[in-house]
């Protein structure tokens, strides 16, 4: 498609854009995993992650995996994009602190709750598919990263839970965010990064598929026309994030 004279596309932009509204987008997509019930929880949570299209060098997206534990609270792990550096971020909340030994930086959290967070710079890759998974052994769980197309992996950290906590829930939600705040904010739903990624049928206890897994869209830009997201019968899950290069939704 030819590119249109400067002039022409400002003042076709002078048409047709409404003022900008600057946005925190927040959650966008919600894709919901579900296992047969059992008292004590499980022991392992394995998700797979597919990061195709990250959003580029101006997003902040977070790829995550929640998880919660019976008898006490939840946290998640997952693949960053800031600003175009490839991170890992595992959580916890009201976690009691962490293995020093652990590979991530650590520190506890006060906002949106109290816990520990661990943040790890990996460079993880678009495209590749990442097996991402949480065990508990007592009162330690541990956070770890597998590249499964290279078969690089790394232990993010091990956190430290109540010991009156079980297992994990036979409930887990899997999220795409943009989170880009204060000097980052973004002007408009309409200027937000491109991502793509898919959330394949995560497993429990290292062999039991989830029974189920769907998807929906929702928040601050849940507009048709910039996010689409949608499961197959196998359980895999996909979601698209389009950039409307500043240009208002025809939806609004």
């Amino acid at each position: 498609m030819k590119r249109l004279a400067l002039s022409a596309l400002l003042a076709a932009s002078a048409l047709a854009a409404p003022a900008a509204h600057a946005v925190v987008v927040g959650g966008i997509v919600s894709t919901d995993a579900r296992w047969p019930a059992a008292a004590a929880g499980y022991d392992r949570m394995t998700f797979y992650d597919q990061v195709v299209q990250d959003g580029g060098a101006r997003s902040n997206y977070y790829w995550a995996n929640q998880f919660w534990f019976v008898g006490g609270d939840g946290g998640y792990i997952g693949l960053q994009n800031r600003s175009g550096q490839h991170w890992l971020n595992f959580s916890i909340w009201l976690a009691s602190g962490w293995d020093p030994a652990s590979r991530a930086a650590c520190n506890h959290f006060s906002h949106e709750g109290s816990g520990v967070q661990c943040q790890l710079k990996w460079d993880w890759k678009t495209g590749h598919k990442y097996k991402v998974e949480v065990a508990r052994a007592s009162n330690r769980v541990t956070g770890t990263v597998t590249d499964l197309m290279t078969g690089d992996s790394v232990a993010v950290a091990t956190i430290l839970i109540p010991t009156g906590w079980s297992g994990f829930k036979n409930t887990a939600v899997s999220f795409v965010e943009e989170y880009s705040q204060g000097d980052n904010q973004l002007a408009s739903c309409s200027v937000i990064g491109a991502q793509s990624s898919v959330f394949h049928l995560p497993v429990a206890n290292g062999n039991l598929p989830a029974s189920s897994q769907t998807t929906k869209t929702y928040g601050n830009c849940n507009d048709r026309n910039i996010v689409h997201a949608a499961c197959d019968a196998g359980g895999k899950c996909i979601n698209i994030v389009g950039d409307l290069g500043g240009y208002p939704s025809p939806a609004q």
